[in-house]
């Protein structure tokens, strides 16, 4: 076909416009994702990783949560999710489940080549130990394919903080570094007196720690707090024993911790038990007092008063008994009474709780332990007259 110069500056015309449209639609194209790499030339497969997780220490590292993670790029990645757990000798990745896979067009969700990956051990970024190369770095450079030794190396050292409470130490005290993975042995000394009360790990009462009297953090992965606290091991029981009170075992007691002990209180003879006072709380007249799982010290006092008696007096016709009414007499005490004729009487008699004691004037209840009676009884006076006769001498001669 032949054509004429103005067509073929017609065809030049079309095919630079064609070309500049071509230009603006991938421009516009472009500026919709600016930072969307362009598909790569090779099959998007992914690299696999395996390989040792140990501290600085070189303490492996069975149980950690390791993760692989993008640090640059317009993607985020994060692989696996969930974490993978190294098995019993600290070791990821030997299932040949442990991928990062290449970068697919259709999410950006996998990395691509050239791409730097960090490599996570609880939340901790590790140093990478390319085994092949005997090379050690903080990231990886992603390639499409393959299977890499890549050993982990966590830097990180955990912190426990341990405290104690008062009357005791914990060893070694406050903020202790653990290489992490490594092993920490605490110690508790009690003050005389004193005895380990409770153990607190990570704010947990831990028995078998308190009565061991140490306690040790395993495979340490993370950050710990210990707590001691102390109590006495022997407390006081406090006893008080009023007038004609008696309280067995007597005197002040010293108990051990957590034991028990126990108390009788009786009233002496002519006495009776008023009140029994626990840690200042009234019990009444209590006969037994008893603590039971001793845990601090204890004070109690029992009271007990002095029986009353009564002495009845009487009197006869004749004269008086002082005092004249019964009398309240507390036991052990002392009352007298005086008989007291009228004029032409004498006392005849004095009878106490039945039984004479004579004529006497005044009689004393000494140290009085019972009731009583006293009675009194008069006698006219007898009247007695002499007779003088006058007589006369007469002298004979």
């Amino acid at each position: 076909m032949r054509h004429t110069g103005a067509g073929i500056t017609r065809l030049v015309s079309l095919a630079l416009v064609a070309a500049l449209l071509s230009v603006l639609v991938f421009a516009v194209a472009a500026s919709a994702r600016p930072a969307e790499p362009m598909a790569p030339s090779v099959p998007n497969l992914p690299h696999c990783f395996y390989g040792q997780v140990t501290s600085e220490a070189g303490t492996a590292l069975p149980g950690a949560g390791v993760i692989a993670r993008g640090v640059q790029g317009w993607w985020k990645g994060q692989w696996p999710t969930p974490p993978a757990v190294t098995d019993g000798l600290g070791r990821y990745g030997w299932d040949g489940q442990f991928c990062i896979p290449g970068y697919d067009s259709a999410d950006g969700s996998g990395a691509k080549t050239g791409d730097k990956i960090a490599f996570n051990v609880n939340g901790t970024q590790a140093y990478l130990y390319d085994v092949a190369k005997g090379v050690q770095s903080n990231t990886y450079t992603f390639t499409y394919g393959g299977n890499t030794q890549l050993n982990l190396i966590v830097p990180v050292q955990m912190t426990i903080n341990a405290t104690a409470g008062p009357n005791g130490t914990i060893s070694p005290a406050g903020s202790v570094s653990v290489p992490l993975g490594g092993n920490q042995t605490f110690t508790f000394s009690a003050a005389p007196g004193y005895q380990v009360d409770q153990v607190l790990v990570d704010g947990v009462a831990n028995p078998a720690a308190a009565a061991a009297g140490s306690y040790t953090f395993t495979n340490v992965t993370s950050d710990h707090t210990i707590h001691v606290t102390f109590i006495k091991s022997t407390y006081t029981i406090t006893v008080t024993a009023g007038e004609g009170c008696v309280i067995n075992p007597p005197g002040n007691q010293v108990v051990n911790l957590y034991s028990s002990i126990l108390f009788t209180v009786a009233p002496q003879t002519g006495y009776t038990l008023v009140d029994v006072v626990v840690d200042g709380i009234s019990k009444g007249p209590m006969p037994e007092v008893a603590f039971v799982n001793v845990t601090a010290d204890h004070a109690f006092s029992a009271t007990c008063a002095r029986q009353s008696f009564t002495i009845t007096p009487s009197a006869g016709a004749g004269g008086t008994i002082t005092p004249s009414t019964p009398q309240t007499v507390l036991f052990g005490d002392d009352v007298t009474f005086t008989m007291q004729p009228n004029g032409g009487y004498t006392v005849e008699d004095v009878l106490v709780n039945g039984v004479s004691v004579g004529p006497v004037t005044t009689y004393t209840f000494d140290n009085v332990a019972a009731n009583g009676t006293i009675s009194v009884t008069f006698k006219k006076t007898e009247l007695k007259f002499k007779l003088f006769l006058p007589i006369t001498l007469v002298q004979q001669p």
